[in-house]
């Protein structure tokens, strides 16, 4: 048994949601292994303006030390900088969990980070101060969008590439990824694959009829069902364009967008611009406790991604029986990689995508084995994967 210390970062609400699903999501199985901590350190901002007082009122609210599923955390904080200044916040960040492990008296052997920055840079300057090795798991952006020569935030890419350089094993959740990785000098040796989980207790079938019950949806009507933030690489604006080339060959089909981001009043207006406004539903965030309603009341989850390093909501949507339409792109065709899990297009080909969905529609899917095949992503399937990597270290 190693004693393993996490690294995550934490928000108002909770962990990071770029580290806390991957995290906190295989804690119960990887718990039974291993000795395990987490170090989610707070940035508040400096008290220049009402909202600033208001947030770190909040924070300060917020417990620093506690328990998740059996794990103990750590949430210390520190006050951030603004602008510019603020790329000093990761080492602002190493000195705060240094100063945590030291109060606290932590031991551990192993320091894990989700992500290759923030909470990968971060762990990497901090296992060279307490001289412990780092493994960084790689889970998408972080190394398919960060690490592009062309990405704007020069500061950014440099951090990724200093991490996964001066890690001592990564973990990337998908074959699209690891090759991606190998690509920026990084030894074959040290990079192994491990996919995403699902909880299998928040994602499960529920009959359709029951399940649109629930959330008052019709149930004379195919639904499709989106789940993602609304961001350019998501392609959600393609679906938006493929759906409406839809309805001229059905009239018996809504769409369900889930999920919120910067593009979402342009999405709106694109809607309103297409006449579909009695047949796309925004639906903002939904929390993953309740998403299990939606996804069983989907006919077709579809993901129209640009670029995706693994796809988690593709596992989640299968593990509720659903079928697919997707992307061939990044991790998706690793997951989507038999013809009765899903249907896959060419990114950003509006007709393509139509075409897709209308086959997809028209099919009989077997929904077990759909389930069967989301078992192989199960949290205690990632935990033992990861516990081997552990012990070699």
């Amino acid at each position: 048994m190693r004693r393993i210390l996490l690294v995550s970062e934490s928000t108002p609400d909770g962990f990071s949601f770029m580290t806390g699903s991957s995290l906190l999501g295989q804690l119960s199985s990887m718990r039974k292994l291993h000795e395990l901590t987490i170090i989610a350190p707070f940035v508040l901002p400096l008290p220049r303006s009402k909202d600033n007082i208001r947030t770190i009122k909040k924070i300060l609210r917020i417990d620093k030390k506690g328990i998740v599923d059996g794990v103990v955390y750590y949430r210390p904080w520190f006050f951030g900088f603004p602008l510019i200044l603020g790329r000093l916040n990761d080492f602002i960040k190493v000195l705060a969990i240094f100063v945590c492990i030291k109060v606290n008296k932590i031991k551990f052997d192993i320091i894990h980070a989700h992500y290759a920055h923030p909470p990968g840079f971060v762990a990497v300057l901090l296992g060279k101060i307490v001289k412990k090795p780092v493994i960084i798991t790689c889970r998408g952006s972080d190394i398919h969008e960060y690490t592009e020569k062309n990405y704007p935030d020069k500061l950014r890419r440099s951090r990724v590439l200093y991490s996964i350089k001066n890690a001592v094993y990564l973990i990337c959740v998908s074959n699209f990824l690891k090759r991606k990785v190998i690509s920026l000098g990084i030894d074959d040796a040290k990079v192994t694959v491990i996919p995403n989980g699902v909880k299998s207790r928040m994602f499960y079938p529920i009959d359709s009829s029951v399940a649109r019950k629930q959330i008052n949806l019709p149930i004379d009507k195919k639904l499709l069902v989106n789940v993602a933030l609304l961001t350019p690489i998501k392609g959600t604006k393609y679906l938006i364009d493929a759906f409406a080339e839809l309805t001229k060959r059905r009239n018996d089909v809504l769409l369900l967008i889930i999920g919120d981001g910067p593009l979402r009043a342009e999405l709106e207006n694109q809607v309103l611009a297409l006449n579909l406004d009695g047949h796309v539903r925004f639906l903002g965030f939904i929390p993953n406790e309740e998403l299990v309603f939606w996804f069983n009341a989907a006919d077709l989850f579809v993901l129209p991604s640009l670029g995706e390093g693994f796809g988690i909501v593709l596992i989640e949507a299968m593990s509720c029986g659903i079928p697919i339409v997707a992307s061939n792109v990044g991790g998706i065709p690793e997951i989507i990689n038999e013809d009765n899990l899903g249907v896959l297009t060419t990114p950003g080909d509006i007709k393509g995508l139509s075409s897709c969905i209308l086959q997809a529609l028209n099919k009989t899917w077997d929904r077990n084995r759909l389930i069967e095949r989301s078992k192989y992503y199960s949290w205690d399937n990632v935990a033992r994967l990861t516990s081997d990597i552990y012990e070699r270290i």
